[in-house]
């Protein structure tokens, strides 16, 4: 802004054509600032058109990101970790105690999880690894498929009790659910989601297909999203080829756009190796009425239990929450953008038409009616915001075939260009009419002795 609004009329105004220059500013229409205004017009444009669309395209994102929901109703669903004092209590050997803290955890899990199941108000309980929906994520290789230019897949991964997908009414689409007995599995099985058949294997049939961990070496982490000190991340395995042997229905929705449910893949649990979470389903609809009850089953079982509950609603919530505030912010950001770089259009264009006060008042003195001033007036401006739109098209275009397809995605090349573009030709065109009919009213003794 400051170098099209300063530095170009100043350096045109001190150089070598310094006397001719100040006589065309004086003149109010010599030929070479408007050269420079019809070059500043169409830089402006064609900035908008070209920059504007890659902006809202990365936004895009994590606005229709804020539409995923899950898809079955959260409200009688709550989730329970468990967690023993590692310190010991007075009179007890510390290293003893320190050396049992797993195994107690372990044996109060299962002890709560029974005691749990037969409680009234249950109807299910199971056992994950991570929170469905807040799946650590992964970058995946399909045997016998070269990666995308994209990328490899990144994929989100949990590890379930056998129950799981009945917990969340997930339907089995082809193939088999998990079993108990495919923990210690040569075949490693693994179940997929309805996205991941979709987006992953594409045309290849699901059932039989082989995928394997990788690590990421561009973005430097041991695994797609996740440091190397992640348990769950350092935790997987490279080497070892997972066979797919299910296809279950998707978690969550999204109406906006569907191919923001991220692909899942999905392991046989083995809750000895690890403290996975307790994931409840209460009969009823109010989940967060049995966290008293639980908590206090648990004492009664180890009085040094810590007991983690959260109600799905607030996991949700906290979730949305944070992601209507980013979108909120990014919206801002783009309606003020377009503002700015729709005044700046309005702003030059109405500018160089009242520069040609004088040359309207002329042609109308020699006999121009109005329809021919206006066409006049219009077709320049339209010539200027046209060239300004093809540049600002092609350099976009440029960007996203250089980028693959990412700088623009689908939205962009058949959204958002469009929109950016006759914005900018309405604001342009639109700045030009109050210029036009204030030129019209001029009086041609009056254009003569403007200055």
């Amino acid at each position: 802004a400051a170098v099209i609004a300063g530095v170009v009329p100043a350096l045109q105004s001190i150089g070598r054509r310094m006397q001719v220059s100040l006589k065309e500013f004086g003149s109010r229409s010599g030929p070479g600032l408007g050269r420079t205004w019809t070059t500043m017009i169409v830089a402006q444009v064609a900035l908008a058109v070209a920059a504007l669309p890659m902006a809202i395209a990365g936004f895009w994102g994590d606005i229709t990101g804020a539409s995923t929901s899950t898809s079955f109703e959260t409200r009688p669903y709550l989730a329970a970790m468990i967690a023993t004092d590692s310190e010991p209590p007075m009179g007890v050997d510390a290293d003893a105690y320190r050396r049992d803290v797993a195994a107690r955890a372990a044996r109060l899990q299962t002890e709560l999880v029974a005691r749990i199941k037969s409680e009234p108000q249950v109807d299910i309980i199971t056992l994950a690894r991570g929170m469905p929906g807040d799946e650590p994520l992964a970058l995946i290789e399909v045997d016998g498929v070269a990666a995308p230019l994209a990328g490899p897949p990144r994929v989100a991964f949990n590890h379930v009790a056998s129950d799981f997908f009945q917990a969340f009414d997930a339907t089995l689409i082809a193939g088999r659910l998990l079993t108990d007995a495919d923990v210690n599995s040569a075949a490693r099985p693994v179940v997929v989601s309805q996205s991941f058949a979709r987006r992953v294997l594409g045309d290849r049939a699901a059932i039989g297909a082989r995928v394997r961990y990788i690590r990421s070496r561009e973005e430097g982490l041991a695994f797609g999203d996740g440091p190397a000190g992640d348990p769950e991340i350092a935790g997987l395995d490279t080497e070892q080829w997972h066979e797919v042997v299910g296809v279950v229905g998707d978690l969550f929705t999204n109406p906006i756009d569907p191919e923001r449910i991220r692909p899942a893949m999905f392991h046989a649990l083995d809750a000895s190796a690890a403290r996975p979470a307790m994931l409840i389903r209460v009969r009823g609809s109010d989940a967060a009425a049995f966290a008293p009850r639980l908590r206090e089953i648990a004492m009664s079982l180890d009085p040094a239990a810590r007991v983690g509950v959260r109600t799905f609603v607030q996991m949700q919530r906290q979730q949305q929450l944070a992601l209507r505030l980013l979108v909120l912010a990014l919206s801002l950001i783009t309606a003020a953008v377009l503002l700015l770089s729709a005044a700046g259009i309005y702003a030059l264009m109405s500018f160089t038409v009242s520069r040609r006060r004088k040359e309207i008042g002329i042609r109308a003195a020699m006999g121009a009616d109005a329809s021919q001033l206006l066409r006049g007036i219009f077709s320049r401006s339209a010539a200027q915001l046209g060239a300004g739109v093809a540049a600002g098209v092609a350099i976009a275009l440029l960007a996203d075939a250089s980028s693959g397809g990412e700088a623009l995605g689908s939205a962009g090349r058949w959204v958002f260009v469009p929109m950016i573009a006759a914005l900018m030709i309405v604001a342009g065109l639109t700045a030009s009419i109050g210029p036009a009919r204030r030129g019209l009213r001029v009086q041609p003794t009056e254009a003569l002795r403007a200055e």
